[in-house]
């Protein structure tokens, strides 16, 4: 439900949550209606009786003439873009009570120079302090959960950084500058958290040791690292983010450890030498059914050379996990199913070297005269062919549906003005 409130001479437009809390909201230009505020800007703590919990997507946004922002303690959450080029804007606090600050929502807040980051706060979005130039310190509370991609970058802290790997805290931030060749990475033990996009395009980068204690791989964070061979995920490591390793083509092995439960979309898209991949029985979900047909967005889409998937646990518990159908189906042309008590990591290479080769690599595969027939080299790419022919078919079908369907109607529109009578013409 959607009102508005005028509270300090302005009206604001605000919405009821589910827990009956108000969020300001954006009504298509800014959250005031009327004059827009100059100087110093009050944000209500109530409206309507209802206590403010959020500040919505946009719902300051370019409001260039405002030099200060009071935010009441009641709120927990920033929305995106809910600053976005306040240019003028030099301060504002940020409440105890803050969680989430979303994606872009302080961007380009070239003036806002001091920032104190609540206790509470858990996750800052891609950009939210991007190009805010006067902001020259950055310090972080612990329990930080998730840091987006570039959420620092073009402020007067990161301009100050040296060149290599870039902390706050103990938040591996990301790589600045150019990286030397042949480049390992080994993340100090008491790192406690890995910004998305934290080694994106780092082409120089061979190799990587994950300490124990990261939960979470975000968002790119090793995106396009062409030289990246070798990969040490740790134990306590829960989810891999979309795009983690995608166009990592000299990766050739993967293993997800024990505790990971989702892999998201575009995981390891585009790892064209990835052959082998183990992955155990707590995996829940991998991509989401919607990804099929977007760009890099299935999980292993392009893993030409996948040859050899070793799951760790049953067929049935294989069956159960959450996934789109092409990549239920390439996962399940190379799976080898292992009991938890006989896996060893010594073993990967020998386990299902008694089963028949590949689909893809099989000449006498049933697909195999089609394929090279319409000059296709695997089954992967064959199917999504398909997909797309399919595709295609079904918008061709309601095209023509409905280019017939206006021509009839245009043809009974024709037809009943010749049936309507002429009336006589006055001479």
């Amino acid at each position: 439900e959607k009102r508005i409130e005028t509270v300090g001479g302005y009206s604001w437009p605000y919405q009821i949550k589910d827990d009956g809390t108000a969020e300001i909201w954006n009504n298509g230009h800014c959250a005031y209606l009327g004059e827009s505020p100059v100087g110093s800007l009050q944000v209500p703590s109530t409206l309507d009786g209802h206590v403010v919990s959020a500040i919505g997507d946009g719902a300051l946004a370019n409001f260039a003439a405002v030099t200060s922002v009071s935010i009441p303690f009641s709120v927990t959450a920033i929305g995106e873009r809910a600053f976005w080029y306040c240019t003028e804007l030099e301060s504002t606090n940020l409440p105890e009570g803050l969680s989430t600050i979303r994606p872009y929502a302080f961007f380009n807040c070239s003036k806002l120079c001091n920032i104190v980051f609540p206790k509470g706060l858990k996750t800052i979005g891609g950009f939210a302090f991007s190009g805010c130039a006067a902001l020259s310190e950055v310090a972080l509370p612990e329990g930080v959960t998730s840091i987006g991609t570039s959420a620092f970058d073009a402020t007067e802290w990161y301009g100050k950084q040296s060149s290599g790997e870039v902390y706050i805290g103990k938040y591996l931030y990301r790589y600045k500058g150019a990286m030397p060749e042949f480049y390992r990475a080994e993340i100090p033990t008491d790192t406690k958290l890995i910004a998305d996009g934290a080694f994106s395009g780092c082409e120089n980068l061979q190799t990587a040791v994950i300490p124990e204690g990261i939960t979470r791989l975000g968002a790119s964070t090793f995106f396009g690292c062409k030289t990246l061979q070798t990969i040490t995920l740790p134990e306590t490591l829960k989810s891999i983010g979309t795009q983690v390793f995608c166009q990592c083509t000299k990766l050739e092995e993967i293993i997800i450890p024990e505790k990971v439960t989702l892999i998201e979309n575009g995981a390891f898209a585009e790892c064209t030498d990835l052959k082998r991949i183990v992955m155990f029985d707590g995996i829940r979900q991998i991509g989401t059914s919607a990804a099929a047909g977007t760009f890099n967005s299935l999980p292993f889409e392009s893993c030409h050379k996948l040859d050899k998937l070793v799951y760790v646990g049953s067929e049935e518990s294989f069956k159960k996990i959450e996934t789109d159908s092409v990549t239920r189906s390439v996962l399940a042309s190379v799976a080898v199913f292992v009991e938890p008590k006989e896996y060893s990591p010594e073993k990967i290479a020998t386990y299902g070297s008694d089963r028949p080769a590949h689909p893809d690599q099989t000449p006498d595969s049933q697909l195999a005269p089609i394929m090279k027939m319409i000059g296709v080299d695997n089954e992967y790419d064959f199917m999504m062919l398909i997909f797309y022919v399919i595709v295609g078919v079904l918008v061709l079908v309601i095209v023509i549906a409905v280019l017939v369907h206006f021509i009839r109607k245009k043809k009974h529109k024709e037809e009943a003005q010749d049936d309507e009578p002429q009336l006589p013409k006055w001479r």
